[in-house]
């Protein structure tokens, strides 16, 4: 019998340097890495990857040395886990996490997309026998949870929807706030288990938060938890004060740019991990650089730091956990600017160039400028300096609508295609693409949601079955949303948030997909587009990315 040493590399298994004759067979397990720097196989160190090494071995009549720790718990969790609440069982990943909080009084569930990550949090308020639950989800995200108590838990919840009605019965279509919170409240004083959802947006009223602080939450959940990531930011300080015995984040996305982005998630979560002051964190665990010195450049701890996200999190990537269909990102589809686009976009690209130069550029007004250079790609001139206002821009080329054009024609005309956006102007033009192809049109931005079905509460946030393409705004559709209808995405034109972008693949790489996923990027030759891909795929804050190119 061979038997392979197996060492512990950070939250990975690396295995050699000795290789047995059967690395095939070590390739297949989920999330395996060849590292050629030390030429050996690494595999993630979780159990699902330690009982398919164990299978392995088993298999080929070779042992690997260290596997003893994580195999017994791997043996326990499939037997010994404590009952999980609700009307199924949860897949094993799901039991293992619900273990993993039930003790706990604050955890991050750090969980890939399409986990189940609703379903373990409901199962927990139910291990608690939680009365009152406060639950903060993005816009789009809280109309799925009154669903998600209805599918997955064993009591009978109260969880108001939306809706809120006037004196005279009828549903008001703008409800204020007070109007909200009085809706809320009535439904706090209904006899059973209530959970109450807010989007993040709805912190920013003082006349909420003051509502929070009135109730004795027994739970509350950050969905998608990385919204609050940014220390100074309206949100995170308003979700640091909501006080609750119990607290959960959820969260496909930890660290959407960087390690800090960490703090103060778990400033609100739980601030004995990192503590409660910003600049005390950074000294202790980083060493800072780049442009204006915000860009992580080093550690100084980055064992502490790892250990106590590790101490407080249960982290699972959705490759590791789930057998899903293999992804492809296509070659890209490059456009060639028209005279008048290359014109405009070469015009402001030198000003901005010029601006760097003169050190004159912030964060703010770099992103305005570059907001313009993107939206001249698209073949839009703004004609203010405000680009967020579409109907103002003036149309100069057509170039990505035609591409989009023989990419819909290449296609057979029954596959569902998602197209996602940044700018409405762009969905205008992705919607006139789609009538002249004959093709039904629907759109899920902060304008319209005729992209979405809704024939239960449980199927909110799915992709409309009559709908053959999709426009979804990038901002509005990145969480929350299940597009598994579709096997093919389109990036017409990208946002700057890696958070946003990752979320928006996995609305189509998750449970529920049974085909192998397509990803085709639309991209202007040499122009900002290829910089905020680059920058997306390597994971940099792509603001800051552009600046430090435009210096070199």
């Amino acid at each position: 019998m061979l038997t392979v040493r197996t060492t512990k590399v950070g939250d990975r298994l690396a295995l050699g340097p000795s290789a047995p004759p059967q690395w095939d067979a070590v390739k297949a397990i989920g999330g395996a890495r060849w590292e050629p720097a030390y030429q050996r196989w690494t595999v993630p160190a979780t159990i699902p990857a330690a009982v398919a090494l164990a299978a392995v071995a088993a298999e080929h009549d070779f042992r690997f040395s260290g596997l003893d720790e994580l195999l017994a718990a791997a043996a326990k969790s499939a037997v010994d886990l404590p009952d999980f609440p609700g009307k199924t069982s949860g897949w094993l990943h799901q039991r293992q996490a619900y273990a993993f909080a039930i003790e706990r009084a604050a955890t991050m569930l750090a969980l890939g997309m399409g986990t189940g990550k609703s379903k373990i949090a409901v199962g927990l308020c139910e291990g608690w026998w939680a009365e009152k639950v406060l639950v903060i989800a993005p816009k789009k995200a809280t109309t799925v949870w009154p669903g998600q108590f209805a599918q997955h838990a064993a009591q009978s919840w109260n969880v108001p929807s939306g809706a809120v009605r006037g004196r005279s019965g009828k549903i008001l279509k703008n409800p204020t706030i007070s109007a909200r919170l009085k809706h809320f409240t009535q439904a706090l004083a209904l006899t059973g288990p209530t959970a109450i959802v807010l989007n993040y947006e709805m912190l920013v009223s003082k006349l909420v938060r003051d509502w929070l602080a009135g109730v004795a939450w027994d739970v509350v959940i950050f969905d998608e938890s990385h919204r609050i990531k940014s220390p100074g930011g309206k949100w995170s300080r308003a979700a640091m004060k909501i006080k609750a015995p119990r607290r959960l984040a959820l969260t496909g996305t930890p660290m959407p740019h960087s390690p800090p982005d960490l703090y103060a998630q778990f400033r609100a979560l739980d601030p004995s991990v990192y503590g409660t002051s910003f600049a005390r964190y950074r000294q202790r665990f980083f060493r800072m650089g780049g442009f204006e010195n915000r860009e992580v450049v080093g550690w100084n701890d980055e064992a502490g730091h790892t250990a106590a996200f590790k101490a407080a999190s249960f982290i699972a990537e959705s490759k590791d956990v789930l057998d899903l269909p293999p992804t492809q990102d296509l070659p890209h589809t490059y456009v060639e600017l028209g005279e008048d686009g290359r014109r405009h976009y070469d015009e402001l690209h030198e000003e901005f160039i010029t601006a760097v130069g003169d050190g004159v550029v912030t964060a703010a007004n770099a992103l305005t400028r570059l907001l313009r250079e993107q939206q001249v790609t698209s073949g839009h001139l703004p004609s203010d300096t405000d680009c967020r206002r579409p109907k103002r821009a003036t149309t100069i080329g057509t170039e990505k609508a035609d591409a989009l054009a023989e990419i819909l024609g290449d296609l057979p005309y029954d596959e569902p295609v998602v197209v996602f956006a940044r700018f409405t102007h762009d969905l205008d033009e992705i919607m006139r693409v789609a009538l002249e192809a004959n093709r039904i049109y629907g759109e899920i931005s902060g304008r319209r949601d005729d992209g979405l079905t809704a024939l239960a509460p449980r199927r909110a946030g799915k992709m409309a079955d009559g709908v053959q393409v999709c426009g979804v705004q990038i901002a509005a559709g990145g969480e929350g949303i299940d597009l598994t209808r579709a096997r093919y995405a389109v990036y017409y034109s990208m946002g700057f948030s890696l958070g946003q972008y990752q979320q928006s693949r996995a609305r189509i790489h998750r449970p529920g997909q049974e085909r192998s996923t397509m990803y085709l990027h639309i991209l202007a030759a040499n122009t900002i587009d290829t910089q905020v891909y680059r920058a997306l795929k390597a994971k940099k804050q792509v603001v800051d990315a552009i600046i430090e190119e435009a210096k070199g």
